[in-house]
């Protein structure tokens, strides 16, 4: 007979055997037959997962023993056998494992034995209990043991797969709780260490309070000398208590209400405001201030003898000597005329600043055209050479064959980079117009925030790119190595370094002469330091004094009001900063500014 022949028999002989040991052991409800193809089993059951939940079968037929470990191994399962309670011990003892099943009657040992020798060593392992020989004191006895189950042979196969997935899901709920409760413990250790925490801190925060008692002592005595000199003020200054009902008032804050002085004594704060400005710019203040905070403020009020007036007003807490604070001291002064100078300077600084944007924005409108002609004469020809590429491979593409080696060339090379062409020339007109729109409308945002200084140069730089181009082929930047904030307007700055920038290109006569940008910071006075270099004309010493006078001009006829700056100048100042022009004919300027860090 051939060996192959003999082979075939002998794996049919496998699974007829395995088909009637099986099921005489496990037997279906539905009347079929569980088929194990023990080839397969022994020849390639290496290379199956093994799934995470472990379990340990234990029974002393090796027929009962191998079918069980091949149905829960088909399920799925980690299964390992053990022929008797010796061998399971020392199994136990070396792994871990999620389940354990095992037959009762095992020899010298039980599965009685088995089962106490698990609860007694502490292992929280659910046991499934089996026999083929069921009493009731094997039953008892397993069940005070504590085993999950008790089944009876021969066993139904889904009977047990259902026992030994609610025995694994039950170990699941098990271990779940075990690391609950380690949680809880890492918790309430977390929540005692807090605790400690929390009560160094309020007795630190109780020194700092005895300190700030003490500060008020002090505080009071200052108040008092205070108090001797408010009839004498020329401010408007009452005293009213923490009902915010006055007790006392200097002449000048009687005649700014129109009231006399036992009229006064009769009000409260609130009988001389408007509704809505006590409730959301006075009372607030006064409730901080009866909290100890001495509070200032500026705004728009209206009295009866003075009419709407801008107002400076300030509230200082009375603190008694016991700590108290029993009222506040209200001073008022009128600041209207200062205001409205403020406000018209500030007008007019930004109308000198749109105006010259607007001048700046003249001098980028110029080569405006040819930049976006040029990008879209490209974006036409290129349009144009695709379109006539794809007319010559309409046909060959429908008929999906015979490409021409030229065709193949033209679609597979040069189709991608004109295509990469169009993308980037489309790109670059929306970033030129972009930054036109950005730049040519007028800043109505006074907001002052932290602002990167080169940032705010790499966006003036990126605005007039082109222009430096134009003039030269030299134009170097060192900017500052790490963020570099000052307290100012992002726009504000940028039209600075913008202005100052033209005003450099404009100062080159050669395109290999340079400009050179270089940012640093000066420890010494708390500053960031820009520096721009050109190696331009340079200026006149004459001329050099009145570069920051409005108006004062060089360019004569050719272009400019004069404003750039003066306005930068303006700018500058307002941000607390300075700016220093140094030249030398024929060599070049050096503009330097500084700017508060903030």
């Amino acid at each position: 007979m051939p060996v192959s022949a003999c082979s075939c028999i002998f794996v049919d002989l496998l699974i007829n055997i395995s088909e009637l040991v099986l099921h005489s052991v496990v037997s279906n409800p539905a009347g079929g037959k569980i088929k194990f193809n023990l080839f397969q089993k022994y020849m390639v059951g290496n290379m199956a997962e093994k799934n995470k939940e472990q379990i340990l079968v234990v029974d002393d037929e090796d027929a009962i023993l191998m079918m069980l470990e091949t149905l829960l191994t088909e399920e799925g399962y980690d299964v390992v056998t053990a022929e008797d309670c010796e061998s399971a011990f020392t199994k136990l003892g070396k792994s871990t494992f999620d389940l354990v099943i095992a037959d009762i009657l095992l020899g010298k040992k039980t599965g009685i034995d088995l089962l106490e020798h698990v609860k007694t060593e502490g292992m929280e392992i659910p046991v499934i209990m089996m026999t083929g020989q069921p009493t009731i004191d094997s039953a008892s006895r397993s069940v005070r043991l504590g085993a999950f189950d008790y089944l009876r042979k021969p066993i139904e196969m889904e009977v047990l797969l259902n026992t030994t997935r609610k025995a694994l899901q039950h170990k699941e709920l098990l271990d779940r709780k075990k690391q609950l409760e380690l949680e809880n413990k890492s918790y309430r250790d977390h929540l005692e260490d807090l605790v400690k925490k929390r009560t160094t801190e309020l007795e630190l925060t109780n020194e700092q309070l005895k300190e700030e008692i003490a500060e008020r002592k002090k505080a009071e005595e200052n108040l008092q000398r205070y108090r001797k000199i408010v009839s004498a003020s020329k401010e408007d200054m009452c005293f009213v208590d923490r009902n915010f009902h006055h007790l006392a008032a200097n002449q000048s804050y009687l005649d700014t209400h129109g009231k006399t002085r036992e009229e006064m004594l009769r009000l409260t704060v609130k009988d001389l405001l408007d509704d809505n400005v006590y409730a959301k710019f006075v009372k607030p203040r006064l409730e901080r201030c009866l909290e100890g905070e001495i509070m200032k403020y500026k705004g728009w009020f209206s009295f009866p003898g003075s009419g709407k007036r801008y107002r400076e007003v300030s509230y200082y807490p009375y603190i008694e000597n016991d700590g108290e604070i029993s009222g506040i001291y209200i001073n008022s002064r009128d600041i209207t005329d200062q205001k409205k100078a403020e406000e018209e300077v500030h007008i007019k600084e930004k109308q000198l600043i749109h105006a010259d944007k607007i001048s700046s924005l003249g001098v980028l409108v110029t080569g405006l055209v040819r930049e976006i002609n040029a990008p879209n004469n490209a974006i036409m020809v290129n349009s144009n050479l695709l379109m006539d590429f794809w007319n010559e491979a309409a046909p060959f593409i429908e008929k999906r064959k015979n490409l021409t080696r030229d065709l193949a060339s033209k679609l597979g090379e040069q189709t991608p980079l004109l295509i990469k062409q169009i993308n980037e020339k489309s790109g670059k007109i929306k970033r030129i117009l972009n930054q036109l729109e950005t730049f040519a409308c007028q800043d109505s945002s006074d907001e002052i925030q932290p602002v990167d200084v080169n940032n705010v140069v790499r966006s003036a730089v990126s605005m007039i790119s082109e222009k430096i181009k134009e003039k030269t082929t030299h134009f170097h930047t060192h900017y500052y190595s790490d963020i570099l904030l000052v307290k100012g307007n992002f726009e504000n700055l940028e039209q600075v370094f913008i202005s100052i920038l033209l005003n450099a290109c404009e100062a080159l006569t050669d395109s290999w002469q340079s400009i050179e940008i270089t940012i640093t910071s000066d420890s010494n006075d708390n500053t960031a330091v820009i520096e721009i270099k050109d190696e331009g004309a340079g200026i006149p010493e004459e001329y050099l004094k009145k570069v920051l006078d409005p108006f004062f001009t060089t360019k004569g006829a050719n272009g400019g009001a004069g404003l750039g700056l003066s306005v930068t100048h303006g700018i500058i100042t307002r941000h607390g900063g300075t700016i220093h022009f140094e030249s030398e004919l024929e060599k070049g300027t050096k503009c330097t500014i500084k700017l508060p860090l903030y």
